[in-house]
């Protein structure tokens, strides 16, 4: 193995996204959602699907089910999960934002206190794998096409969307 192929093992197989990629939190079927959303990921084949349940703009709660072949995609949707339970659609829209930056090695995120962010913060390198930011993202770009179409309906109806 060369030193490029060990940096992309050690990026890749951190201990906090095995550990999420094989035990994801929040994984299942929301049965009182009121927003849904099926991801698919055109590049890798993932497929996923996120329930939430928002109230009054905030997420109560929120689950999903995936199809993901890697712990990437797995971790990622089941962090995102953790971090955005609670929170206002506002505040969430926000943390999309600042995650994607971090991500992509955007300054702003860099700059970003690690308590804004949390133990997000253990994807920072996959910027140094760009083959494997689209399993990182799908679960966050899916959540933000929910959130949009949440922000703008009522929370009592079902609202199931395809992207």
């Amino acid at each position: 193995m060369d030193s490029s192929e060990m940096i992309t093992a050690q990026i890749l197989y951190q201990d906090e996204i095995l550990r999420y990629g094989r035990k994801p939190n929040n994984f299942g079927v929301l049965e009182d959602a009121n927003v849904e959303m099926q991801g698919d990921s055109p590049i890798c084949g993932d497929h996923m699907r996120i329930y939430l349940r928002v109230h009054s703009d905030y997420i109560d709660d929120i689950r999903f089910s995936s199809s993901a072949c890697c712990a990437l995609c797995m971790a990622s949707s089941s962090m995102m999960t953790d971090a955005i339970k609670g929170l206002s659609i506002s505040n969430a829209r926000n943390l999309r934002i600042r995650f994607l930056a971090l991500i992509a090695g955007e300054g702003e995120a860099d700059a970003a206190p690690i308590h804004d962010l949390g133990n997000l913060r253990v994807f920072k390198r996959i910027r140094d794998v760009p083959s494997r930011i689209e399993c990182v993202s799908l679960a966050w770009n899916t959540l933000d096409k929910m959130l949009i179409k949440a922000s703008s309906s009522k929370s009592e109806d079902l609202v199931e969307l395809t992207i």
